[in-house]
C-alpha cells in the first residue's frame, strides 16, 4: 500500500521539481509552466484518487456486496508491488465472472491466501487466480502457483507476514466459505450476495 500510495505522488513531485527549474529562468515561458500547473493538478486528482482506493480498503463495509471480479482485482492491485518484490507474478483471469459476493470475506481470504502462498514459497512463483460459477449460488476462486525458472530472486527481508495455512483456514472457517486446499492450489467457495 506504501509503494502504490508513493508512486501516485512521483508525478507530482517530478512536476514541481521541473515548474521549479523553468521559474529560476530568467525569463520563464508563461505559456510552459500553465501547462505544467494543469498537468500537476491532473497528477493531484489522480493521486488523491489512489489514497481514497487504499484507504477505502480499509473502511469497507463487512457487507458490502461486490463482484468477485472487482474485489479480486482491488486485492491484486495491492499486492501486485509486493509480489514482484519477492519475484514473483499475479495473473488475475477472473474478469469474465461478475457473480457478487460479501467483499470484506473475498479480501481477507484472498489476501490471506496470497501471502500465505508467498510465506511458504521456496522460491519465485506465478500465481493465478480464476473464478467459476459453483452450484447452489456458490461462487468459487482458484488460486493456483507452481514454481518460475526465473534468474531473478526475492529482495532480501521483505516477507514480514508470515501467515500459514492453518491461518488461511481459521479465516476461510471465521467467513463461513469451503476451503479446499492441495499443495499447489486453493479453491475458496463464495456464497452468492443476496
Amino acid at each position: 500500500m506504501n509503494h502504490k500510495m508513493a508512486g501516485s505522488m512521483q508525478p507530482v513531485a517530478m512536476l514541481a521539481g521541473m515548474m521549479a527549474r523553468r521559474l529560476n529562468r530568467e525569463q520563464p515561458d508563461i505559456q510552459v509552466l500553465v501547462q505544467n500547473v494543469t498537468d500537476m493538478q491532473l497528477a493531484c486528482k489522480a493521486a488523491v484518487v489512489v489514497r481514497n482506493e487504499v484507504l477505502g480498503w480499509f473502511h469497507s463495509s463487512e457487507h458490502k456486496k461486490i463482484s468477485i471480479a472487482d474485489s479480486v482485482a482491488q486485492c491484486v492491485g495491492l499486492l501486485s508491488v509486493e509480489f514482484a518484490l519477492n519475484g514473483c507474478t499475479i495473473d488475475n483471469q477472473t474478469a469474465p465472472l461478475r457473480a457478487d459476493v460479501e467483499q470484506a470475506s473475498v479480501r481477507s481470504l484472498l489476501t490471506a491466501t496470497l501471502f500465505a502462498v508467498l510465506d511458504n514459497a521456496v522460491g519465485p512463483m506465478a500465481v493465478r487466480l480464476r473464478a467459476k460459477a459453483g452450484k447452489s449460488r456458490e461462487t468459487g476462486l482458484i488460486v493456483s502457483w507452481t514454481p518460475l525458472a526465473s534468474a531473478r530472486e526475492p529482495s532480501p527481508g521483505t516477507l514480514n507476514h508470515e501467515i500459514g495455512w492453518d491461518g488461511v483456514q481459521a479465516i476461510a472457517d471465521q467467513d463461513g466459505v469451503r476451503l479446499l486446499r492441495t499443495p499447489a492450489q486453493v479453491v475458496m467457495q463464495f456464497a452468492a450476495a443476496t
